[in-house]
């Protein structure tokens, strides 16, 4: 039997976060494909520098970087495997998850 909690928790995003007085930053990274030299090479580069074009419709990571209000950075990572469809907005989620976590764990180990 399963006990039903009516809690509710804040919606964590980019928006929420600000509005905390945190800033944030995003990195969005995306896997290519080129051609060079009679070879093919997949690349992992930012959305901003490449060819939408020859993006791969799987794979990807997003970098989330967590700055509190004495400067100190917290780093977040997702990664979506190759076998999972580009999401930018799961992937921007997770790595704030991730990102939220390392800060919660540096203010409680003091």
């Amino acid at each position: 039997m399963y006990m039903s909690l009516d809690i509710k928790l804040p919606i964590i995003n980019v928006k929420s976060l600000r509005e905390l007085g945190l800033k944030v930053k995003i990195n969005h990274y995306r896997k290519y494909c080129r051609y060079e030299n009679g070879r093919i090479h997949i690349d992992l580069l930012p959305n901003s520098v490449a060819d939408v074009q020859y993006a791969l419709p799987r794979g990807g990571s997003v970098d989330a970087i967590i700055i509190d209000n004495n400067g100190v950075e917290y780093f977040g990572k997702s990664k979506c495997s190759d076998v999972d469809a580009y999401n930018k907005k799961i992937g921007v989620q997770l790595a704030l998850t991730d990102a939220i976590r390392k800060l919660l764990i540096s203010r409680t180990v003091k």
